[in-house]
């Protein structure tokens, strides 16, 4: 009698009988986990549930380009043989985009952001595969000091604050991520009073009366002083040279 398998809706490749109480069947490509095998012979059919999964995707990643939204290649196995819904995370973050490419490679455009050190997750069916801590933004670098004119510091707006200093650069995120800058002075260390979000590449620094008259006199002049600016765990530093009137 003939006997044909199903590995959850899918037909066997090849079925063949071995005995009374055995027969092999060469299982399909494909994804999933917890899937049920069905034996059919003649009219008679016998059903195990839950009795097989496909292996887990296997995931290492590859960075293709670096921008604000970087584009990465994920490279490993278990993707399956043609396009499976593939969903790609970075992070807490769905990827704007994915495209299947093979079994070995998924594509994905990643969404803008900040952060170092971020799982990258890949769900294949209903199957997840992850490479930790395998994926960085660029780190807040090329910090200028950009105010009023190159070295003055203007007149800070919000009450208690004697000056503001914008700080320009790049990869300080696509929205506000809560960067901290940080002044360094001769009168000590400590927080700006305010830090302002402006864009991805300045940010306004509000320092106090007091911060600004430690770092300059209480009459003003020229100062240096030390920004030190922190975005998602990651800190870039600069030391201008400014003017306080």
């Amino acid at each position: 009698a003939s006997t044909r398998g199903r590995l959850g809706h899918t037909a066997f490749e090849a079925t063949t009988w071995v005995s009374d109480s055995s027969t092999v069947g060469r299982a399909p490509a494909g994804v999933g986990a917890s899937l049920s095998v069905a034996l059919t012979t003649e009219t008679r059919v016998a059903t195990l549930v839950e009795a097989a999964s496909y292996d887990v995707p296997r995931v290492t990643v590859v960075r293709v380009s670096g921008s604000e939204a970087p584009s990465i290649l994920l490279q490993g196995e278990g993707f399956g043989t043609v396009g499976y819904s593939g969903a790609v995370r970075v992070g807490g973050s769905s990827c704007e985009a994915s495209l299947w490419t093979s079994d070995s490679s998924i594509w994905c455009r990643v969404a803008k952001g900040v952060g170092t050190a971020l799982d990258v997750v890949a769900t294949v069916g209903t199957r997840v595969g992850t490479e930790e801590r395998s994926f960085s933004y660029d780190a807040p670098s090329g910090v200028s000091l950009g105010a009023l004119s190159p070295t003055v510091a203007a007149r800070s707006p919000l009450p208690g604050a004697g000056a503001a200093v914008t700080l320009v650069g790049k990869a300080f995120g696509p929205a506000d991520f809560t960067a901290r800058v940080r002044v360094v002075s001769p009168g000590g260390a400590s927080s700006c009073t305010a830090t302002q979000w402006l864009s991805a590449t300045s940010i306004a620094c509000h320092m106090s009366a007091r911060q600004a008259a430690g770092a300059c006199g209480q009459d003003g002049g020229e100062c240096v002083g030390v920004f030190a600016v922190t975005v998602s765990r990651v800190v870039s530093t600069l030391t201008q040279a400014f003017a306080y009137r």
